[in-house]
């Protein structure tokens, strides 16, 4: 299951659910529906971002560097059962700086 939050020029902010405990699930089925993971190197081209990619009139000075380097996948909730106890675990993680920064510039230069 999944649900797109924001749409933009290229890129969607999703969620999605997965429905087993297959590790590559994810990556491999929205890649199946033509919607990619940013970054996904496997299956989804691993391209990194760079903000000339989206701001208009980008003006470099040097050398380029990507703002997001690695797999656009994060997890927010995470539970998990204790092997022997069978005790829920759960654990919570804002998103990482890194993406946070590129949604931004996604929200600000992007067109939807």
């Amino acid at each position: 299951m999944y649900r797109v939050h924001e749409r933009f020029a290229g890129f969607s902010l999703v969620e999605v659910k997965p429905e087993t405990d297959r590790t590559h699930q994810i990556r491999i089925h929205l890649n199946a529906i033509n919607l990619p993971i940013l970054g996904e190197s496997a299956y989804g081209g691993g391209k990194s971002f760079f903000l000339s990619q989206i701001k208009p009139r980008y003006r470099l000075k040097g050398e380029e560097k990507p703002r997001l380097n690695r797999t656009a996948l994060h997890a927010p909730r995470l539970s998990i059962s204790r092997p022997g106890t069978n005790q829920i675990v759960s654990f919570e993680a804002e998103l990482p700086k890194d993406m946070s920064v590129v949604l931004n510039y996604l929200r600000k230069f992007n067109g939807r």
